[in-house]
């Protein structure tokens, strides 16, 4: 993303992921500070992170690898953020089970039980979800009711 040709100069784009990296402040902040959308200002982070060539991580011989201090460190010192949970803890990935159950269900809601043809369809769809319908049609009782998009409009008006 961060190579695409963009109406943001590309100093601007490294200066935002930088500030993203290092500061403590939200995304959200950031972005308004710098007069950019903050999904832009996502597009930019993610895109960015598909350029890093850190080594791949590789199942340990034994699990405590993943929950030892030492470990913690290393994936600190990458700027990497270890998944919540600990050791024993059944539940650690809970959250993500839930989401892509979520994420399944209602797109076999909306596209009925589809087989896409290639990885370019299924994002389209997914882009599809996310953009037009969990961002601006979902009501959500976690945010009173009102849309993620509703929430963002009102956050930037504050």
């Amino acid at each position: 993303m961060l190579g695409r040709s963009s109406k943001y100069p590309a100093e601007l784009r490294r200066e935002a992921v930088e500030l993203v990296r290092m500061s403590d402040r939200p995304r959200l902040e950031i972005a308004r500070s710098l007069g950019i959308r903050d999904s832009t200002l996502a597009n930019w982070v993610v895109g960015d992170r598909e350029h890093l060539h850190l080594e791949v991580l590789r199942r340990p011989l034994e699990s405590a690898v993943y929950t030892s201090l030492r470990f913690a460190n290393h994936l600190e010192d990458y700027g990497l953020v270890a998944s919540f949970g600990s050791t024993g803890d059944a539940y650690d990935n809970a959250a993500m089970e839930a989401f892509w159950a979520t994420l399944k269900r209602e797109l076999a809601w909306i596209h009925g039980r589809q087989h896409w043809s290639s990885r370019a369809a299924l994002r389209g769809a997914l882009f599809d979800y996310i953009e037009a319908f969990y961002n601006r049609a979902r009501h959500q009782a976690g945010l009173g009711h009102r849309t993620p998009h509703e929430v963002y409009a009102a956050a930037l008006v504050a």
